[in-house]
């Protein structure tokens, strides 16, 4: 709500501005917070500046740690497409210097500045008479560089000036949430388009059904103007033009290509991928389409043997990156499936695909997994994850949250393979997301929850433990969403279980938890763990269960936790009698003593 002047008008003329401008902040980061889109919050950023200075027009550039560049994403109001690169060295221009400086700048008769007219460099057409332009910092780092452009009668003044640096705080946020989250987003496009194409790759053996699909799920990860597929001829020698989109019947018609000839020719040839971000600096490039600038080949191989190869050209400079090239290879491995499929007996290939799923569910599952414990002063901490033949959504995580905290995850999605694997990472980002933000345990749970209702997984829920240990007091703070209850097994040998938190994720909205704490002292064990530990069952159906898990920790008490890990699972699979039907999901937080082994 806008105050009104009128409430103001008694007031003594100081303290009735420092009002305005607190409310217009207030209002500002409540706007910033209506979206988490990009284009969205760079639009209202964009009103914001003009509103609050007002001034003609709002430059914004963010800092590219791939190019070490600055990034126009808002140039004199215009908010760049996706893809339209323009970019400032960071000794060019006014940005440049703003950002390399940290410093604050206002200019009048900003025409005349050299470092102005660098930064329009042809592509601003507003003219530039006054700017006041600062730095975009998190922290001690700086992000970017906002600029306000034509003030007007007076120029800018310390007040704009103080103005703009009390939002460019709020805008930096704003502004890394936002990427953030289209990173989460673009993740989470790129998981599920594998997993589409996964399906469609074995629905038929007839490829001109499929690849044409294949290709429009393509373009929603990697946004292309062109694309195609290219196939190597039986002996070898030739590779051939299969399908595409874009091109003209001429340029198909012409698309017969000697192995080593041109881009798609080397690839096929070498079988290593090709990014070129201007083709007319690279001799490789066969002209098929007169605007293409940019463009990335990668070979579809089959058994160490390239059968093919993936084209995607774009009509700006510099489209495609390191990571598009990394899922590009990915989509070519599942297109290599469907080809040889295609080519091979349908029970040999049958037997491929589910190979090809479980891998798909298998390799997401580790990639969630920590590569190695956290060293904690006093303290031991280990994990451990046995995947069943099925694979399912076990997965654990240590989490830096901040000097002297540690966190702690483990969680359990409903259901198994790809789609477990999947709903899991997305969990998991959320989660990472959520904590970097720096909220309460039981206010992350809740956040995630509303992000997993949105993410329309219908009858997929997670149960989960999140906590949060203090190095310094060794005092652990957690919450349990609907999991199995972590053991506590105290070092006077009494036992606990942490319940204290709420029900299951993603099942209902606008959930509330609790969270509670407990304080470990020397020898003192806390046991996470997944039900696949304790509701293993033997040959005449019974569980392994909680008592079976008390006393298998009491046996390893003097043990290390990655011993401790260790010892649970195979007790779990000597029960069992070695048939695992669930993942087996362990992890031991403890309070460490001088004879720990």
């Amino acid at each position: 709500m806008r105050l009104d002047d009128s409430t103001l008008s008694n007031l003594p003329a100081d303290l009735a501005a420092q009002i305005r401008e607190l409310d217009f902040l207030v209002r500002s980061a409540h706007r910033l917070n209506t979206s988490l889109e990009l284009r969205k919050r760079l639009a209202i950023i964009t009103e914001i500046v003009q509103e609050g200075l007002k001034c003609e027009a709002v430059s914004l550039l963010l800092y590219k740690e791939e190019s070490g560049r600055l990034r126009f994403y808002v140039a004199a109001n215009h908010i760049r497409p996706e893809g339209e690169h323009y970019e400032l060295g960071l000794d060019e221009g006014l940005a440049g210097w703003i950002f390399k400086n940290g410093l604050v700048v206002r200019i009048r008769g900003a025409a005349s500045d050299p470092r102005v007219q660098t930064e329009c460099g042809g592509r601003i057409q507003l003219p530039i008479r006054e700017v006041l332009g600062i730095p975009l910092q998190r922290g001690h780092r700086i992000t970017g560089v906002i600029e306000a452009l034509n003030k007007g009668e007076g120029g800018f003044t310390e007040e704009d000036e103080n103005l703009l640096r009390s939002l460019s705080d709020t805008i930096a946020v704003s502004l890394e949430n936002a990427l953030l989250y289209r990173m989460i987003q673009r993740e989470k496009l790129e998981t599920e388009s594998l997993y589409r194409i996964s399906l469609k790759l074995n629905q038929t053996l007839k490829l001109k059904e499929i690849l044409p699909l294949l290709l429009d799920l393509l373009k929603q990860a990697i946004p292309y103007h062109a694309a195609a597929i290219y196939l190597t001829d039986a002996e070898g020698k030739d590779v051939e033009f299969f399908m595409g989109q874009g091109y003209d019947a001429a340029s198909e018609r012409q698309a017969h290509l000697k192995m080593g000839q041109g881009a798609v020719g080397w690839v096929a040839k070498t079988g290593k991928p090709l990014l070129m971000e201007d083709v007319a600096q690279d001799v490789r490039y066969f002209r098929a389409r007169a605007t293409t600038r940019s463009e990335l080949v990668v070979p579809i191989v089959s058994e160490s043997r390239v059968i093919g190869a993936f084209n995607l050209e774009s009509d700006h400079l510099g489209m495609f990156n390191k990571s598009d090239v990394k899922l590009l290879t990915t989509f070519a491995s599942q297109a290599a499936i469907s080809i040889e499929r295609a080519r091979l007996h349908e029970e040999l290939l049958e037997k491929r695909r589910l190979e090809q799923e479980i891998k798909i569910a298998r390799s997401i599952q580790e990639a969630s997994a920590p590569r190695r414990s956290p060293e904690i002063t006093g303290m031991g901490l280990a994990g451990l994850n046995v995947p069943s033949r099925q694979v399912s959504g076990d997965l654990y995580d240590f989490l830096a949250v901040h000097p002297g905290h540690t966190g702690i995850l483990i969680a359990d999605v409903a259901g198994k393979g790809v789609p477990a694997a999947l709903v899991g990472a997305r969990f998991q980002a959320s989660m990472r997301a959520e904590i970097r933000n720096n909220y309460a345990i039981a206010t992350i749970l809740g956040r995630v929850n509303d992000l997993l209702l949105e993410s329309g997984d219908a009858g997929s829920f997670i149960t989960a433990v999140y906590g949060v240990l203090d190095i310094k007091t060794r005092r652990l703070t957690y919450s349990n969403a609907g999991h199995n209850p972590p053991l506590l097994l105290r070092a006077d040998d009494r036992v606990e279980w942490l319940w204290e938190g709420g029900t299951v994720l993603g099942a209902f909205p606008h959930l509330t938890f609790e969270e509670q704490f407990v304080t470990l002292e020397p020898g003192d064990i806390v046991v996470f763990y997944t039900d696949g530990i304790t509701e293993a069952t033997d040959g005449r159906g019974e569980e392994f269960g909680s008592e079976r898990l008390v006393e298998t920790v009491r046996k390893l008490r003097g043990k290390s936790p990655h011993v401790i890990c260790r010892g649970v699972v195979d007790a779990t699979r000597v029960h069992e009698e070695m048939s695992q039907a669930d993942d087996l999901t362990v992890v031991v937080l403890k309070a460490s003593l001088p004879t720990d082994k």
